[in-house]
């Protein structure tokens, strides 16, 4: 493999500039430095445009080494990309997350010293770029650019493209993956496909006969007495390396690996399981890491998944976006589970909705081996022009991958933080709600599975103590209460742990101005579910001023605190 990403040239599109820039013996010398993987407005001279840019980057490699091929890979374009190497056109990409493939064996045989060049575009305001919250959320931002990896890579006489692997089933007898291939051969042959697992007596060899050119191939790996991966509320989180070697003609063509977890997931009435066990999903939402995702520091992105796992939470909802692999990594490594919408945020032209397909079964190829990948979202948010879009890509989703929920938009927080109410009224309204404030979420959480599934944080929320795994909580005081009103107030305890909590006490203390009354229970709280402990009952006294209500839980290990405020009018 030979890595093309460092420092390239690179210079703002006209029309002058096209007919040349392709051609190894244009100058090039008044170019702006620029650095690839990377967006163009990081670079100074490049940082007010919206382009289209202009790349070229000059690199030595010889000709491919006897019944082998070559090819180039570009992980990433934002967005749109027309490719040339030595001046001939290798072709066009569509979507920013999309991996490109080109064979340049015939490039490579015919010269030593080659030219790159590439125009990279990234239209703003545009109703065709699936470019989701990158650019809804900052129309003045571009993040147009080379923003991922680019190199040269060698296989056999058949490469193996876009690997897909699922988790059907995971049960404690067996686990069965799911894999397709496109195999992209130089002549029609027999190939074999040889699968194992690290780690599992599992593998599998397969024959298949080809044509010349494009084949799509799948095949089954059944794998028995699996050790399954779980949520970190759940268990642990063994990963295990999936090799597939392509043989052609009795040699290695190529081999892929990716990193697994075996499991199940499922979902009725908007209540996750995993691997049969279900979860009550304390969720929140996150846009991108910031605006120019590729000068992301890889830390910084392990660090915000695990500070969401300490922090007690079991879902992250990628809002809008496909991210950087380190995130998804780090999820499955640490037992995050993850919403993942597609890149689709408000209205569209009608003309993209076989590019969203395309986008849908494009994100299945890349992500649908992290185990930590619970549930596909198709579209951020609901609008008149969304309708058809979302159809579209919620059917591309479950084409591409039946073993996940797809959901076909976020069910977004309701404007009333009255949620225990509308619960009573409308129980289907509050199943899975995101975008709701820290209250909304606490209601949700007494909701647990009757009928709440769980919740996701609006952007921004302080996410400090919601989603730790027990909770005392109480209906919510008014705003303001008269002297004389009488104050009802039904007191919960709400865990996630999944064993029973026993002992449980609870103290509850109701202060304002001039004097307090306070309350005491006992009891045990059973294992993942919701348990109402008390209630208590005053009439508010002639105090104007501040009223709080503040409730502590003591039970072995756990002390968990809340508090509620309102004012006594005069």
């Amino acid at each position: 493999m030979l890595d093309l990403a460092g420092d390239w040239r690179a210079a703002i599109a006209d029309e002058t500039l096209r007919r040349a820039f392709t051609l190894p013996r244009t100058n090039d010398d008044d170019w702006v430095p620029i650095t690839v993987p990377g967006h163009w407005r990081s670079t100074d001279a490049l940082a007010g445009t919206d382009g289209p840019v202009l790349y070229r980057h000059e690199f030595a490699a010889g000709a491919a080494p006897a019944a082998q091929r070559a090819w180039l890979v570009f992980d990433g374009i934002f967005y749109l990309g027309d490719i040339w190497l030595d001046g001939a056109y290798l072709g066009t990409t569509e979507g920013y997350f999309n991996r490109h493939t080109f064979e340049i064996t015939a490039q490579l045989a015919a010269r030593s010293e080659h030219l790159l060049a590439v125009e990279v575009g990234c239209p703003p305001g545009s109703d065709r770029s699936l470019t989701g919250a990158f650019q809804r959320d900052d129309p003045g931002w571009n993040p147009g650019g080379i923003w991922r990896g680019v190199r040269l890579e060698h296989t056999g006489p058949v490469r193996a493209r876009d690997l897909r692997v699922v988790c059907r089933d995971a049960t404690e007898e067996q686990a069965v993956l799911l894999m397709r291939a496109e195999l992209l051969s130089d002549a029609a042959r027999t190939v074999s496909l040889r699968t194992s697992l690290a780690g599992h007596e599992a593998a599998d060899t397969t024959e298949r006969s080809i044509a010349e050119g494009s084949n799509f191939v799948e095949w089954i790996l059944t794998v028995p007495r699996p050790d399954r991966w779980w949520p970190h509320a759940l268990g642990r989180q063994p990963l295990h390396d999936l090799t597939v070697e392509l043989d052609a003609e009795g040699t290695t063509s190529h081999i892929l690996t990716r990193r697994i977890g075996l499991r199940s997931v499922t979902r009725k009435d908007r209540i996750l399981a995993v691997n049969g066990e279900r979860l009550f999903l304390k969720g929140t939402t996150s846009g991108p890491a910031r605006p120019d995702l590729a000068a992301a520091e890889p830390q910084d992105l392990r660090d915000h998944v695990e500070g969401l796992r300490l922090a007690g939470f079991d879902l992250l909802r990628l809002r809008a976006h496909i991210t950087r692999p380190e995130v998804y990594d780090a999820a499955d490594e640490l037992g995050l589970l993850l919403w993942q919408d597609l890149p689709l945020s408000g209205p569209y032209a009608r003309g993209v909705r076989k590019q969203a397909a395309r986008q849908a079964g494009a994100a299945v190829d890349l992500l649908g081996h992290h185990p930590s990948i619970a549930i596909w979202c198709a579209h951020e948010w609901p609008n008149r022009g969304a309708n058809l879009l979302e159809g579209t890509a919620v059917r591309a989703l479950e084409k591409a991958d039946g073993t996940r929920p797809v959901a076909s938009r976020a069910a977004a927080g309701r404007e009333s933080r009255d949620v225990l109410r509308l619960g009573r009224v409308m129980p289907r309204a509050v199943r899975f709600l995101t975008g709701v404030d820290r209250r909304q979420a606490e209601s949700l959480r007494r909701l647990k599975y009757r009928p709440s599934g769980g919740f996701c944080l609006a952007p921004g929320t302080d996410p400090e103590g919601v989603a730790q795994p027990v909770v005392v909580a109480a209906d919510p005081l008014p705003d303001a209460v008269a002297p004389g009103d009488t104050l009802t107030l039904d007191v919960h305890v709400v865990s996630d742990r999944r064993q029973r909590l026993a002992g449980a006490v609870v103290e509850a203390t109701l202060t304002w101005t001039g004097g307090d009354r306070s309350w005491r229970w006992q009891g045990d709280v059973p294992a993942d579910g919701c348990a109402r402990v008390g209630t208590a009952q005053l009439v508010v006294p002639d105090a104007p001023g501040p009223l709080s209500f503040a409730l502590r839980l003591t039970a072995n290990d756990v002390a968990v605190t809340n508090r509620y405020e309102s004012v006594i009018s005069a």
